[in-house]
Formats: structure tokens, C-alpha cells, sequence
């Protein structure tokens, strides 16, 4: 993998993962929570239900456990860029259930998302287009 190629994926790496755990409080970037939601509306129709997300979500996981052995803890931690990588792993951190220091994928399937529940207004568990639209305004 080229470095320009490494830097592009681990960037959307760790703008997926702060958006996807992150809670409203933390000013996160509307414009990046829309990019991810795009991404995550897999059938293109403009919504984005809770299968749809939490897909992004474990697609996310899968790019993040780097040696493939089911927790993002710190062996996943790349030499080149590993700052990016301990800023996606702290905002992980909260879904640490057991507090082992490394995060499973049941426990990113099975953790919150406050994000995603803050901008699902009508709590339907599908965010439509005037949801979407909505997100720059979650602070």
C-alpha cells in the first residue's frame, strides 16, 4: 500500500470512528458525520437505517484490527501514523465494556451510538433525509 494511499484510509478510519461513538457534545464535524452516513447508506436510497450504520460500524472494526485477531487494542497500532491511530482507539475506548483495554467487535456491535441516536429525531432507527441534512446542527 502507498503512504499517500496508508494516510487517505487511516484518515477515514479515524473520521469514522470519532463519528461513530462520539457523543453530540463533542462539536463533532456535521459536514464528516454526513460524509460517513453516505457511506454507510449501502442501497443508495438517501437513508440510512440502523442495520446500514452499524454495517459501517463493523466494516470500520474490520480496517481498524489490523492483525485480524478481534479486538482494536494497541497490537493494532501501525509504527508510521500511530498518533491517528491512539486518537481513533481513545474515542473507541468507551465502548471497553470490561475495561480490558482493548475493544471487541461485540462490543462495537453492541455499544451505543450517540450520534446516530441524537440525529434520529423521530427515533424511528432510520435517519431520512431531512435528518441527514439536520446533522451539522448536533453539537
Amino acid at each position: 500500500m502507498t503512504t499517500n494511499k496508508f494516510l487517505n484510509t487511516f484518515a477515514s478510519i479515524f473520521a469514522t470512528s470519532s463519528l461513530l461513538i462520539a457523543t453530540p457534545s463533542l462539536a463533532q464535524s456535521g459536514e464528516r458525520f454526513t460524509t460517513m452516513l453516505m457511506r454507510a447508506d449501502s442501497n443508495r436510497n438517501g437513508e440510512v437505517t440502523w442495520a446500514e450504520f452499524a454495517a459501517e460500524r463493523t466494516e470500520m472494526f474490520d480496517r481498524l484490527d489490523r492483525n485480524h485477531d478481534g479486538y482494536v487494542d494497541s497490537k493494532d497500532r501501525p509504527r508510521l501514523h500511530g498518533s491517528r491511530f491512539d486518537e481513533a482507539f481513545k474515542a473507541l475506548s468507551q465502548l471497553d465494556s470490561n475495561a480490558d483495554r482493548r475493544i471487541s467487535r461485540a462490543e462495537l456491535q453492541q455499544g451505543k451510538a450517540p450520534s446516530f441516536d441524537a440525529a434520529d429525531a423521530n427515533k424511528n432507527r432510520v435517519l431520512d433525509a431531512k435528518e441527514i441534512a439536520s446533522v451539522s446542527t448536533l453539537r
